[in-house]
């Protein structure tokens, strides 16, 4: 069942490859359960197609996942694999504040996430982004660059119940993790910080986020908004549409003012509702 492994509005490799899951969210949010597309490789293909149009995805999804919604990004879809089966769900419940109280992940099919799905003409990216996955997932893949000789710029992404091993894989893979990405709770759990030679955006919600560049601290603020309905997967979207702008050729500064913008409407409503109205 490998259908939607094909080349859609991409006459070229892609620029930016992001690696990871493509799900359900059930969030629940003031006693209120809504179910949307969701998972960290989804959210950041969202917003990487807001800002170019060479963009591939690695991801496994289940016989329920609508995969004309990937084709409405219009990305390459050529590292999709289909399978039988339920797709990725994760659950999260949200207290008044707008922080995760519960989370919960079944990643069903995605288990079959591997490097051997990646198709060759990935590895000619100019970056490629593990986004937020299992630590034992995120080895492997760095693993298969490793031995694909990837030259182009591995960025990485993480969640906080996995912060120890992220920081271990921060030091197995010094020298092939070029870009990092925290949010600010996750920076200040790290006991080692990578070297100034790692670029390092920390994510910080409804304030932006900074970027550190060559030791450099830049910070980039957030437009203001009046209601939040639900902050699930912005930090994703960011990260997509951060990388997007950076292999795209804006300065990072630049492509971190796009990426905060994006998560920022995409806060005002559930899912992608947002970006997909804008």
């Amino acid at each position: 069942m490998d259908e939607p492994s094909e080349r859609l509005a991409i006459a070229e490799a892609p620029k930016l490859v992001i690696y990871g899951h493509a799900a359900f969210d059930v969030s629940v949010v003031s006693g209120k359960t809504i179910r949307t597309l969701g998972g960290a490789a989804y959210y950041a293909a969202v917003g990487a197609a807001k800002v170019i149009r060479r963009v591939g995805v690695v991801t496994v999804i289940g016989a329920d996942f609508p995969v004309e919604e990937l084709r409405l990004l219009e990305i390459d879809l050529l590292g999709v694999a289909a399978r039988e089966g339920s797709s990725a769900v994760f659950y999260q419940e949200y207290d008044s504040e707008g922080t995760v109280r519960r989370f919960e992940s079944h990643l069903n099919v995605c288990e079959d996430l591997s490097p051997q799905l990646i198709p060759t003409s990935y590895l000619e990216a100019q970056i490629f982004f593990v986004a937020t996955a299992p630590p034992g997932q995120q080895a492997s893949v760095l693993d298969g660059l490793k031995r694909a000789c990837f030259r182009g710029l591995v960025a990485i992404d993480t969640a906080l119940p996995y912060i120890a091993e992220f920081q271990g894989l921060l030091r197995h893979f010094a020298g092939q993790i070029r870009i990092a990405l925290v949010n600010g709770e996750e920076y200040r759990a790290l006991d080692w910080v990578p070297p100034d030679t790692v670029t390092l955006v920390v994510k910080h919600g409804p304030r932006g986020a900074n970027l550190r560049l060559a030791g450099v601290w830049v910070e980039v603020p957030a437009p203001r908004v009046e209601t939040v309905r639900n902050t699930t997967g912005a930090g994703d979207i960011l990260a997509g549409a951060f990388l997007a702008g950076v292999a795209s050729g804006d300065d990072p500064r630049t492509a971190l003012v796009k990426g905060v913008d994006l998560a920022t409407k995409s806060v005002a409503g559930f899912g992608v509702e947002r970006l997909r109205a804008t």
